[in-house]
């Protein structure tokens, strides 16, 4: 690729892999890794032997990843000789690249490498190279340190407390130094044992300092060479910041599905509700509840059917239209008195209508809701013509209590039924009733 964009932009090919690499510090700053980096060392030359251990630790999230490696020597005042050994064929200036850019990002200041030797060792590319920095000599190597130790105890032996705190200061005056605390922030906390040592006739005490994270230790001015190579400190300062980063990075990734599956859900959600709305129109909402919950027994209810007496005399006498304007009128009054008394309307077939009470709701007050339904049936058609003689509506109404089944029938515009013999009792008592009677 870099071969490719060097001859389509006339830029020099180890130009072109410099810049990169420049970048490169940039680029990996956006997922974090830039705190790590921050506090990787205290010099460059710290910063420079800490990459192996880093690139140890990036492997566990980049398993097939070569890196390359790195061993400074010839310190000196203005520079340090380093050997870089890499698999990988052509990253040279890539690297010299992002050494340039750390020195100006970290230690903010301008590194100029100077390629000794380059040499093919195996399967390896050993480079020999000098940096030098532009600061003035010791600048940027070394760094004042003002200590001052801060500790109480009681009953030596049994409780100590240590307050460690570490100023990066250039004047060295420890009382600035006690001023310049503040809130504390840059204040260290130390964790260890104390241990009495015979030979020396004095207490010493073995700590480690206690880092909630690369933010706070860079606060305080702590990087990880500092941290002792003895023990796992340096080792657990790694492992978590890569397995935090490790935990951001699956988190990233996984967002945008997060994100769809929450679209995905209210969609579910509104197209559940749409279905609820439809259902509830069809079917009575307690209805409904009660069918998802499997209960569609109902021990004790009370039927009613009604019909008109003569209804198929009538039909043949008038117009069609005429008998859907006589059956809206008739049922418009029922529906009215259904609400009234409680009970709940189950259909209208034809001139039939059909009434129940305790179901879907249940109610120890069935029969009597009934009753009244069918008393006042009767008296409010008193008004209603026939209209094809002009005399009144006659109606019969047959009642019966018992246990009845409740169900949905058919996909296609289903609908909601009591099934039972309490139900063709109850349609029996009226088909074979007198006019105007009430038949329980």
């Amino acid at each position: 690729i870099a071969k490719a964009a060097s001859g389509v932009t006339g830029t020099p090919y180890n130009e072109l892999m410099n810049s990169w690499g420049v970048y490169f510090l940039g680029f990996v700053g956006k997922y974090g890794y830039d705190r790590i980096l921050k506090v990787l060392g205290r010099h460059v030359r710290d910063f420079v032997n800490g990459l192996d251990n880093l690139h140890e630790y990036l492997r566990f999230s980049y398993p097939k990843v070569q890196p390359p490696t790195f061993f400074c020597q010839e310190e000196s005042a203005t520079g340090v000789t380093l050997h870089y050994r890499s698999k990988r064929k052509g990253y040279l200036h890539y690297a010299m690249g992002q050494l340039r850019q750390m020195g100006k990002q970290f230690y903010d200041t301008d590194i100029h490498v100077e390629v000794l030797s380059e040499q093919m060792v195996g399967d390896y590319s050993h480079v020999t190279m000098r940096y030098t920095h532009a600061h003035t000599p010791g600048k940027l190597w070394k760094r004042k340190r003002v200590c001052v130790c801060v500790y109480t105890s009681m009953r030596i032996f049994l409780f100590f407390s240590w307050i460690f705190i570490m100023l990066l200061l250039s004047d060295g005056n420890s009382a600035n130094a006690m001023e310049s605390w503040g809130d504390g922030s840059r204040c260290l906390k130390l964790k260890g044992q104390m241990r009495y040592m015979p030979e020396w006739e004095s207490i010493i005490f073995l700590g480690t300092p206690v880092m909630e994270s690369l933010s706070a230790m860079f606060k305080t001015g702590l990087y990880i060479n500092d941290l002792s190579m003895h023990d796992s400190s340096r080792d657990l300062v790694l492992a978590g910041t890569q397995q935090s980063e490790e935990l951001k990075r699956a988190l990233i990734q996984v967002q945008p599905a997060l994100d769809k599956l929450e679209e995905s859900m209210k969609m579910l959600d509104y197209e559940m509700k749409k279905t609820d709305d439809l259902l509830y129109r069809m079917i009575p909402k307690p209805v409904a509840k009660r069918l998802r919950k499997g209960e569609p027994v109902f021990p004790d209810v009370t039927i009613l059917f009604s019909d008109v007496v003569g209804f198929t005399r009538i039909c043949s006498h008038i117009t069609p239209m005429q008998v859907v304007s006589m059956l809206n009128t008739m049922y418009t009054l029922f529906d009215t008195l259904s609400e009234k008394h409680r009970v709940f309307k189950v259909e209208t077939i034809g001139d039939a209508y059909m009434v129940v009470a305790g179901a879907p709701e249940k109610t120890k007050y069935h029969a009597h809701n009934i009753c009244d339904m069918a008393l006042d049936m009767v008296r409010s058609i008193d008004h209603l013509k026939d209209p094809s003689n002009g005399n009144n509506i006659q109606i019969r109404v047959g009642i019966h209590s018992g246990m009845v089944v409740a169900g949905v029938v058919g996909h296609k515009m289903p609908r909601y039924g009591l099934h039972g013999d309490t139900v063709h009792t109850a349609s029996a008592m009226e088909s074979n009733g007198k006019v105007g009677k009430h038949y329980i």
